[in-house]
């Protein structure tokens, strides 16, 4: 069966320092009146007074809990709330699609978020102080009380929502999967597309009730997967120096010299679906916009666009026909490619790139169709004259030495078999390297275990 829909995720021991200072949090605020926490005694979905006991976290070992599913018509960014309580002891709450994680205050719990400077570092360069809850239950339900919340992710939110349920899967308790965090390597968000550059802009109310148009955030992704760049909070105000710190479902912006918190919010929209057309766009939900950056309800980042003078890092998110015909106007050189497993193989994994050539200079495209209605650029290679790595987007490329010496041995890493993007097949993934060869690994549907490998090289095909 050929590319089912499946997570596609990445880790790879992959080394880069960049230092950040800690930042100072905004001061908390208590629950105003009428909010979650002043509610007593609390109700329930029914308008029945809840009467509930603190929910101690050793008592429900390896448990989930969830809400109601919010309708789509109920949204934009609400969907389920969801508390995982793990084997060890730890916690996350899930809200408004990004998970906090629990700390224990004695008697509430506080809500922590990592945020890194890039998806490549394994520190995070901050721990973000969201908020702090309470945990109460009536013995067959949970229900979580907001005691403060200092950046606002609770804005708007309905306590009826706050109401849990113990998920069972076939009459036995659901146990959550705790996963731990370690760098990736590929994605569709502005760390994972260096050298392009992001604008947020829109129109803006004046103080005279007018509205001015102008990109209050313009952002640059460096080599090393950093982010950094400017924000205005008004048209006529300077440009002041700001970072984008990262996790996967959650961004702030900080201030690099003091580490202020400028802007915090989820990563919003249905990311995983037509992934390669959010290669164009990054939506950041305002819940903390002290300088009212956002526009609507969120800061949308978009990235700058192919122009009539195509550039390789701007790739990602178009499709193959627009690409080569860009391309190919200015010189680029479309060139066939053919990469069969064996001779008598009827799939071809030169179906799934593009190749494009000029001056001595190759680019190598990975296209995706499994989101899109047709092929899109979800990754890429550029090499230069010489065959040295220029530029990458989308994944980040292998070291060709590491897979060289590992096909020598046939002992790949079993992170081989986990990382990389789509093959042809559902069990098998490609890794790009980075002197333009392509690493397509294949592992057992049940086990796992990787069973087979190949390199291909686009160079020579």
């Amino acid at each position: 069966m050929k590319k089912t829909l499946c997570a596609l995720l990445a880790l790879i021991l992959i080394c880069s320092a960049v230092g950040c200072g800690a930042v100072e949090q905004p001061s908390g605020q208590q629950a105003e009146p009428g909010s979650i926490a002043e509610t007593e005694p609390t109700e329930t979905e029914t308008g029945e007074p809840f009467e509930g006991q603190p929910f101690m976290l050793s008592d429900h070992l390896n448990t989930s809990w969830n809400s109601r599913y919010v309708g789509i018509d109920e949204e934009p960014y609400f969907f389920q709330e969801s508390l995982s309580v793990y084997g060890d002891g730890d916690a996350t709450l899930t809200h408004d699609r990004v998970d906090y994680r629990l700390k224990d205050n004695g008697g509430t719990y506080l809500l922590e978020k990592d945020l890194y400077a890039s998806p490549f570092e394994t520190e995070p360069c901050l721990t973000l102080a969201t908020g702090e809850i309470r945990l109460l239950t009536d013995g067959e339900t949970v229900r979580f009380e907001v005691v403060s919340d200092p950046l606002g992710v609770f804005d708007g939110f309905d306590s009826q929502n706050a109401v849990l349920k113990q998920h069972m899967y076939f009459g036995e308790p659901w146990k959550p999967y705790k996963g731990q965090y370690t760098p990736r390597i590929s994605g569709t968000d502005l760390q994972f597309q260096p050298r392009t550059e992001w604008i947020a802009g829109g129109p803006h109310a004046e103080e005279n009730g007018g509205l001015c148009y102008y990109g209050n955030c313009v952002l640059k992704t460096e080599a090393d997967g950093t982010v950094k760049g400017y924000i205005r909070r008004t048209s006529e105000a300077e440009r002041e120096d700001c970072l984008l710190l990262w996790a996967p479902d959650a961004a702030a912006l900080v201030r690099p010299d003091d580490a202020e918190l400028l802007y915090y919010g989820g990563v919003t929209g249905d990311r995983e679906w037509d992934e390669t057309e959010n290669c164009r766009t990054y939506g950041i939900k305002a819940c903390y916009d002290p300088y009212a950056l956002k526009v609507g309800n969120k800061l949308l980042l978009e990235k700058k666009g192919m122009s009539e003078n195509p550039e390789p890092e701007y790739v990602l998110g178009y499709g193959r026909y627009e690409i080569e015909a860009r391309f190919t106007e200015n010189g680029w050189t479309s060139e066939p490619l053919s990469m069969k497993w064996d001779e008598d193989d009827e799939d071809d994994y030169g179906e799934d790139f593009l190749k494009l050539t000029k001056d001595g200079r190759m680019l190598l495209i990975y296209l995706d169709g499994l989101y899109t209605y047709s092929q899109g650029a979800f990754a890429y290679v550029l090499l230069d004259a010489d065959g040295k790595l220029e530029s990458w987007g989308g994944q980040m490329p292998v070291d060709h030495t590491v897979a060289d010496a590992c096909a020598q041995t046939k002992e790949f890493p079993d992170e081989f078999s986990e990382i990389g993007l789509w093959g042809l097949w559902e069990d098998d993934r490609v890794l790009l390297l980075d002197d333009g060869r392509i690493l397509v690994t294949y592992s057992g549907h049940e086990s796992g275990e990787l069973l087979a490998s190949v390199i291909f090289d686009p160079r020579n095909p």
